[in-house]
This record gives C-alpha cells, structure tokens and sequence, in this order.
C-alpha cells in the first residue's frame, strides 16, 4: 500500500543524531484511521541512564523522567483515511501549528484502508513510549460495534489525549434531484425502501453513520455504499449515480456554492456558521438527531501519563494558534477542548451511543 507523506518544516534541526546512532531498537511504524503520530525518539536516548534512588523527589523524577525533554525528533501524523477528507483537512491545518509548538517537523502520513482497521492496528501494536500518538475521528468510536472481531480493542489499547476540532457534516444531493429538504428525502426512501443510495467514506466513517441514524430516527431504509475515501464517494454524488452522501463542510460548501450540489441541512445540533441559512436535520422534524464530528489524538496503552499530559499542553497550543483558528473557521470547523480525562469520559459516551444506533440500525461491516 501506498504512503502519501507530506512534511511541515519548522526549520530546527530534527534531533541530535547520536542519540539515534545509538539507538539499536527499531522504530515502530504507526497506521491510520485516526491519525497517529509517530515521535521517531523512544527509550532509547534512556539506554544507560543511572536508575533513580528511592529517595528522588516527584519534582526531579518528572525533570529526568520520559516527558523531560520531549519530543526530540520528528513527529509522524499518521491518518487510517484517505487524502482530501474531514480527518486529512484537519490535520494539514493544525500541522504547522503543533510544529511550532513541539518545535519539531510534522509529518502527515495517509494509511486508509479496510475502514481504519490498518492505521488503528499500527498505533495500537507501536511502543506506548510516546512516540507514538494517533488522530482519528468519531468513527473510531463505532468500529467495535461494526466488526465481530478486531485486532485491537478501541477502549483498552489506546489512551485518548485530546480533541481537536469538531467539524459540521452536511447532507447534500445533486442539484438535478427532486430533493429539496430532508423531508422530501425521507418522503422518497418511504415510497421506494431499499431504493435510495448514498455513498461514505467506509464503514463506520461519518458519512456512513450520518445516514444510518437518519434511517433508524425515521423508520427508513437506505442502501449504503462505500468507498475507500469521502473524495470518491462525493464524486459519484455529484455524477448524479448516487442520491446522497453526508459529508464534511470543507468538501460540500464549494460545490453546494458552485451551484452543483443542494444542501438539506447539516448533522450537528447547532447551525454551522459556514452555511448559516442551512437547517439542521433535528430542525426539520427529527427530534434528538445530532451527528457531532470530532477529530482527535491517542496514544498507546501503557503511555507515560507525563508524556499524555505533555502532548495535551502542545495541541491547546496548538489550538489557540491564530492562523489555525482561521483556518479552521475557513472550513467551518470549530476548536474543541478538552482534559484528557474530559476527553476519555466522551469517548466512552460515544461508543455507548453508537453502539446503540447500530444494533437498532442492523449495519455490520459484513
């Protein structure tokens, strides 16, 4: 499989070189589908450091312990999806920030594939040394309850870190459709079951789950078909071989102002600044419908709670950035912000809460 990387420099060196000559165990390559960062440094540079007395204080073990000098090399991003997409977008946006704030490069590495389930599997086996630290978005949360077996467990292998940003999602459909609100739509998969396609970026992803709840809150049934990334399902939408796709504001809100696609209105409980006039879908008629897109970072099981606690600090930097907060108003996205306690108390909510959605809904990966 392919790798597409792509390098944001900050102009610093990317580490002392020693360290790495003397570094005899292999880096660990980190995978996809939430984006995983992979901090090329380790335990390495700690190869024959004088073991700590008893009577060292919490202070100075914190100064000498994994978090101390940290990072000192390179950080890899790597994302489970595909170029072009809600995940990518945002990660290429709050990249050169984080590069600033780490004083380090970032490099962003594209490993979609099998819904996730590559990149997912990469960061779950990665050493927890802090070096390796994954971004990935709300369907991480479903994807347990899609696939009967997997080679990791969402809630015991990874430790979430952060959110990043929460990005609103939009149905849309061609604008040669008879399809004016989600009305008409939900009218239509009634009068036809089974009979209305729209297409995601894969199983489990956004644009998969969008429609999903959309069914199960109407009593509908639509046909879903996936792709390997949004970009290529979004295409055939706009070919007018698929009726609909949800799919994120940065990829809908030109076409839908180039006058090729309408938008029905957006996923989240609140209107999304992008498109102010667009309802949401809980506006329309569907009480409690709300599909919040989040991005953000884990690390592996078993990482220094010094180092989560450090990477956290960084992507608040990161965060507050103000070139980074303009580009991610540009795309109609908003920062979110949370503890890594706040953080994990919300992931566990959402796989509850998927979990649910896709029992009542019957999707399997299968």
């Amino acid at each position: 499989m392919s790798t597409q990387i792509a390098e944001i420099t900050t102009g610093k060196s990317a580490g002392p070189r020693r360290a790495a000559r003397q570094c005899s165990r292999p880096l660990a390559v980190v995978g996809a589908g939430c984006v995983a960062f992979l901090l090329a440094h380790g335990a390495c540079a700690q190869q024959g450091a004088p073991q700590k007395t008893p009577k060292a204080s919490a202070a100075s073990q914190l100064r000498s312990g994994p978090a101390a000098s940290y990072p000192e090399r390179p950080i890899r991003l790597l994302l489970p999806t595909a170029v072009g997409g809600a995940v990518d977008t945002t990660a290429r946006v709050i990249g050169p920030a984080l590069a600033e704030s780490f004083g380090q490069q970032v490099i962003v590495d594209n490993r979609p594939g099998a819904g996730g389930i590559i990149g997912f599997e990469i960061a779950a086996k990665a050493a927890p040394d802090g070096y390796t630290i994954m971004m990935c978005d709300v369907s991480f949360s479903v994807i347990q309850s899609l696939f009967k077996t997997l080679p990791f467990n969402p809630a015991k292998d990874f430790v979430p870190i952060s959110p990043i940003a929460s990005v609103p999602f939009v149905v849309v459909t061609n604008i040669s459709t008879p399809y004016k609100s989600i009305d008409d739509l939900i009218a239509a998969a009634r009068a036809k079951p089974g009979q209305l396609n729209f297409g995601s970026a894969g199983i489990g992803s956004p644009p998969h789950l969008g429609p999903e709840l959309l069914a199960v809150m109407s009593g509908v049934k639509f046909t879903h078909v996936p792709f390997k990334g949004a970009p290529q399902a979004l295409t055939e939408v706009l070919g007018g071989r698929l009726e609909f796709m949800v799919v994120s504001m940065p990829l809908a809100k030109p076409q839908i102002e180039a006058g090729k696609l309408r938008g029905l209105a957006v996923t989240a409980r609140k209107r999304a600044l992008a498109l102010p006039n667009l309802p949401t879908v809980e506006e329309t008629g569907l009480k409690g419908y709300d599909v919040t897109v989040w991005n953000g970072v884990f690390a592996p099981a078993g990482t220094h709670r010094d180092v989560i606690a450090k990477v956290s600090d960084h992507v608040s930097r990161a965060q507050n950035n103000a070139d980074f907060k303009e580009k991610l108003a540009a795309r109609g996205a908003e920062p979110l912000i949370m503890t890594p306690a706040q953080f994990a108390k919300h992931f566990q909510a959402e796989i509850i809460k998927w979990a649910q959605v896709v029992k009542r809904s019957g999707a399997t990966a299968q």
